[in-house]
């Protein structure tokens, strides 16, 4: 988001103009947000990916079934923003310039509100939903995986209707004046332009800073109710209280809310004609993703079942990539041994095989 008052057209029609205004000029800032560009591709891309195998095909995460499901959604988010946002902005710390066109370009501005959106829902919900499982663990066990991705659609779609009339407006009004901003580092309008209404512009002002005070409202009050209810509950005799999925809601509230609020007080400033350098803008910006980055190492500390998972997983890889010793090969081909003393004679064949085989299950 910029003033809009130096553009320079940049090449063809098919390359956004560029915004003129604060581009990096100190090499340890350019270096320190490739970096950190390169480290959220790499965990989200991966990440993200082994969070939806485990939870879909291997039902890895053993935790309430809507749960799992706002976990899936929160996973596909983040693997939407390190797609269209992440990776096509990443080259532009090197070239100072869009390099993919402006019909990514404007993907990337209406997916950098529509995505972070929808992840602020969707972990109040995750919030707001364990609660309710500790407070009303009986009406809640009837609850379906089904349910879950209804809410989950539900929030995706009233996150789509809330974006809609911007993106109107953005395409009435403001198509021709898409940029790649090097202020931010990203793809935006210009929102002063004169052709802009009156009523759009309140619009923007007005809405986003109540639904992010609404939702960092409501991601405190019920994290707050969720560790006293959930701490007096598992203080009762005979209480089958699980600390995993309240452990795992807690840090995934606190990341979001460390991650978010940096850039909630950037724009909720830039709204109200405060300006900050671009500096500190791109700080901000790039502080957000820590909760894409963060949410993957998340599960392998609260959910046991997870860990476990990837431990599996892990030694699994490990053991296809390790050579095979010449008794493991004299093992598991027995018939082509000879029928002379083995090498090692103090490994039974048939015993070790077996071995080999329950640890290949296990695997």
């Amino acid at each position: 988001m910029q003033d809009g008052t130096t553009v320079e057209l940049m090449g063809s029609d098919a390359r956004p103009s560029v915004y003129n205004s604060e581009r990096i000029t100190n090499k340890g800032e350019r270096i320190a947000l490739t970096l950190w560009s390169v480290a959220v591709l790499l965990t989200s891309l991966i990440g993200d990916s082994v969070v939806l195998i485990a939870t879909t095909r291997h039902k890895a995460v053993r935790l309430h079934r809507v749960l799992v499901a706002l976990l899936q959604h929160l996973a596909v988010s983040n693997l939407l923003q390190t797609l269209f946002r992440v990776l096509p902005v990443t080259p532009t710390f090197t070239t100072d310039y869009w390099v993919l066109g402006t019909l990514l370009c404007h993907l990337e501005d209406s997916l950098g509100i529509v995505c972070p959106t929808a992840t602020m829902l969707l972990t109040c919900c995750l919030s707001t939903v364990k609660l309710l499982l500790v407070r009303f663990p009986l009406r809640a066990s009837v609850w379906s995986a089904q349910f879950g991705h209804q809410i989950c659609a539900g929030l995706w779609v009233l996150t789509l209707v809330w974006y809609s009339p911007a993106l109107a407006g953005k395409m009435l009004y403001l198509k021709k004046t898409i940029n790649f901003s090097l202020y931010e580092y990203q793809c935006n309008y210009n929102m002063t332009s004169a052709d802009l209404p009156q009523t759009y512009r309140s619009y923007l002002i007005v809405s986003f800073p109540v639904i992010s005070l609404l939702s960092y409202t409501l991601l405190i009050v019920t994290s707050i109710l969720l560790l006293v209810i959930a701490k007096r509950a598992g203080g009762r005799a005979g209480s089958t209280l699980r600390w995993e999925g309240v452990v795992t809601v807690l840090l995934t509230v606190g990341v979001l809310l460390v991650s978010y609020f940096p850039l909630s007080v950037v724009v909720i400033a830039w709204l109200l004609e405060v300006r900050y350098s671009g500096t500190v803008w791109r700080a901000a910006a790039a502080m957000q993703y820590l909760n894409i980055v963060a949410n993957f190492f998340i599960y392998p500390i609260s959910v046991e079942s997870f860990r476990e998972f990837l431990k599996v997983r892990l030694n699994g890889v490990i053991n296809f990539f390790t050579p095979r010793r010449r008794s493991d090969i004299m093992c598991v081909r027995p018939r082509q041994a000879s029928r002379a003393t083995p090498a090692y004679p103090e490994i039974e064949f048939g015993e070790r095989d077996d071995g080999a085989r329950d640890g290949g299950a296990k695997g």
